[in-house]
């Protein structure tokens, strides 16, 4: 199928999806929202995630550190890589409750 094949209200997305489109709704209100909550929440998700390798990053090397200096490193209850995770997790369920019925 090509986009040839299309009704003038559907749309092809090219990953074999065809979608109804009404061209004079494509940009209400609600369609903005929900596109720039999505930009905002992406952008905040990856934002997050370099947070969190840098933390991750320091997290080991002081690790490396105490094995150099002959110390043996103790083992968190909860590893930073696990709490960080878990507030990403937390995090994006939060933008994605915002984001659709915010």
């Amino acid at each position: 199928m090509d986009s040839n094949d299309l009704d003038d209200d559907e749309l092809w997305t090219g990953h074999g999806n065809v979608l109804p489109v009404d061209p004079m709704q494509a940009n209400t209100p609600e369609n903005v929202r929900l596109h720039e909550g999505a930009i905002r929440f992406g952008v905040a998700l990856v934002l997050i995630g370099v947070v969190a390798t840098f933390l991750v990053a320091a997290s080991h090397l002081s690790g490396l550190r105490k094995l150099r200096a002959g110390e043996i490193p103790r083992a968190a209850r909860w590893p930073l890589s696990i709490l960080i995770a878990l507030l990403l997790a937390l995090l994006a369920l939060w933008g994605m409750w915002l984001t659709f019925h915010g």
